[in-house]
């Protein structure tokens, strides 16, 4: 059964040039999707979308078969959905574990373990730690979480190949225990070889990948 549900989605940038052109896309709790699609095709603008963080010019996003606006976008935001950004969205005068302590519903010291911080990068500012180190802190942060959905924007992006496959690894993890539906963005060949189903957006339409398109055409 459907958890999430892109319907005949369009968004035009405030220029008037269309972004999306009728996305069509259904979810399931328990699986990992991946988004492929050049740079500036508009993939983390349908991420934004489905997480509340914006409204589409045309058409609806269904949580549960309900409109996320009449559920609300700020409740959609803090109860159905976790968020990882490219940008990695931390508070900076807190230390890793106080931000992951803020969406936690399982131990912060464990999930940041699993994602490879050391118990004394976790009592550090978050400003004195690498991009990489953030990263592994937002993946956390969203991992920790309740919310049914995680919305994933380049989570692999500042991590190197080993790390990368980890992170993946858990997501994938989270996903069949838990029952969760779990939405990645990005260019990993790697990532997209162990998602469940993948779509490729280009022109502003999406389409289906089957697993060997994706094992060779990433």
């Amino acid at each position: 059964m459907a958890i999430m549900q892109v319907k005949e989605v369009t968004y035009c940038y405030t220029s008037g040039k269309p972004v999306l052109k009728g996305v069509n896309m259904t979810l399931e709790a328990g699986k990992v999707y991946v988004i492929l699609g050049p740079s500036g095709c508009g993939k983390t603008t349908l991420l934004s979308l489905m997480g509340g963080l914006d409204i589409p010019s045309g058409g609806q996003i269904l949580f549960n078969n309900q409109d996320i606006a009449q559920i609300g976008l700020g409740v959609h935001r803090r109860k159905d959905v976790a968020f990882i950004f490219q940008n990695y969205n931390l508070i900076d005068y807190m230390t890793p574990k106080e931000n992951v302590e803020l969406t936690a519903v399982s131990d912060p010291v464990s999930m940041l373990r699993q994602v490879g911080l050391t118990d004394n990068e976790m009592k550090r500012s978050v400003l004195k730690l690498s991009g990489g180190q953030q990263q592994r802190v937002a993946i956390a942060r969203a991992l920790a979480s309740e919310a049914p959905v995680i919305l994933a924007d380049e989570p692999t992006g500042n991590l190197d190949e080993q790390t990368s496959a980890e992170i993946t690894r858990l997501l994938k993890e989270k996903a069949r225990n838990f029952h969760k539906c779990v939405v990645i963005v990005s260019h990993s060949k790697e990532v997209a070889n162990q998602s469940d189903q993948v779509f490729r957006l280009c022109d502003g339409k999406i389409s289906v990948f089957n697993q060997e398109q994706h094992s060779e055409e990433v």
